[in-house]
């Protein structure tokens, strides 16, 4: 799963963080479950300090309710996401968001060869846009039938034989790290506004079948826009600058003994 890459084993390399030990002085629950209400009540009863990691907004599911008052810090991918467990909880959550995961790849956007990629539960927004990419030659890796199946090698080839990748809207809540890979793998991102990366520089934000056509046309500018986008990805979102953010949560967490969290030094903090 992508939220275990991005918000657990990756930053567990970093950081040299073990891995589903419960007897760890410090236990960060990534993508809580319900399974997890025991340990972090046992946690907290013993003195060991909790941090709560949320990147989905399924706070109407008890459990998720729970783990987060029982938090000593709560953390999330997103602005957009923090302002919203603000609103709901009045907990001023941590941002830290996800690192990427995929070399960095001199951009190729060379014609209008289509990627989309994702969760088959996000398929409705790539058929919301099918009358404006139709015609476009169109690879689509998904865990959907007649697609090709998600694997690192599969995504590699993927980016590699595509010329643009296509972001149609998503939940607001969502992270950018499908948009952070196709810069990191050298594709021109064409992507409608999204909370997440409306402030990033290079990629093309708006109507996506405009932001084809300019790619298209204009591919040496095209490239020099991903550039721009990967100096941008390389700085915020390198799995150090972000073992830095979760860094600063675990000093946090340590220090605290009731919900104390606030904005950590992560991209958007």
């Amino acid at each position: 799963m992508a939220s275990y890459r991005y918000r657990c084993s990756i930053p567990a390399r970093e950081l040299g963080a073990e891995i589903n030990n419960p007897k760890a002085d410090v236990l960060i629950f990534a993508k809580p479950l319900d399974q997890d209400v025991k340990w972090v009540l046992n946690a907290r009863k013993h003195g060991r300090k909790v941090i709560a990691d949320f990147c989905d907004m399924h706070f109407h599911l008890h459990f998720y309710s729970l783990i987060l008052e029982s938090a000593n810090v709560v953390t999330c991918p997103t602005k957009w996401f923090a302002e919203q467990i603000r609103l709901q909880f009045g907990v001023i959550a941590e941002v830290i968001p996800d690192p990427y995961e995929y070399p960095e790849v001199v951009p190729h956007c060379a014609g209008d060869n289509l990627l989309w990629f994702g969760q088959g539960m996000n398929i409705g927004g790539l058929e919301r846009i099918g009358n404006l990419i139709a015609g476009y030659p169109l690879r689509i890796v998904s865990n959907i039938e007649g697609a090709i199946s998600w694997s690192k090698e599969n995504m590699l080839d993927s980016f590699a034989k595509s010329d643009i990748v296509v972001m149609p809207e998503t939940a607001p809540y969502k992270s950018a790290n499908r948009t952070i890979e196709a810069i990191r793998q050298g594709c021109f991102v064409v992507a409608e506004p999204h909370p997440a990366i409306n402030d990033f520089p290079g990629i093309w934000i708006g109507n996506i079948k405009k932001g084809i056509e300019w790619a298209k046309h204009n591919p040496q500018e095209a490239n020099a826009r991903t550039r721009m986008a990967q100096a941008w990805v390389r700085e915020w979102y390198s799995p150090k600058t972000q073992a830095d953010a979760w860094r600063t949560s675990i000093q946090k967490a340590q220090s605290c003994s009731t919900l104390e969290a606030g904005i950590a030094t992560g991209t958007d903090g």
